[in-house]
């Protein structure tokens, strides 16, 4: 629960999200992958998994996944608003973070996304 801040409305790294979800947000799947820019500029990226089932019903806007950072290269499985992910990413481009180490900056991020086809957003 390293990224329990992402779902806390006063968490000092809070997310600035907006009210209104994407059509891509909306049809995340399992194995579907995001990109989630923070406050501080640091970047997670996120993994859309299988949802145990163990915290009941998800509102639809509501995924379990896992998400890594260069801090958390290993990554960290949790419930998360998917409100807060600002971009799809194709798999190539989840599997360059990958390699890169999870860079944590927008300036990586941005070479990142540029990376083989666009994902649909």
């Amino acid at each position: 629960m390293r990224f329990a801040m992402l779902n806390d409305p006063n968490a000092a790294v809070l997310i600035t999200a907006t009210t209104r979800m994407e059509a891509w947000q909306l049809t995340m799947q399992v194995g579907d992958h995001f990109l989630i820019v923070a406050r501080q500029d640091v970047v997670l990226y996120g993994e859309v998994t299988e949802y145990d089932g163990k915290k009941g019903d998800l509102p639809s806007r509501f995924r379990q996944a896992k998400l890594f950072s260069e801090m958390y290269p290993q990554g960290d499985e949790d419930i998360v608003d998917l409100l807060l992910s600002d971009l799809p990413m194709t798999r190539q481009q989840w599997e360059a973070a990958k390699v890169l180490g999870w860079p944590r900056t927008i300036v990586a991020a941005r070479a990142i996304m540029t990376m083989g086809r666009p994902a649909s957003a």
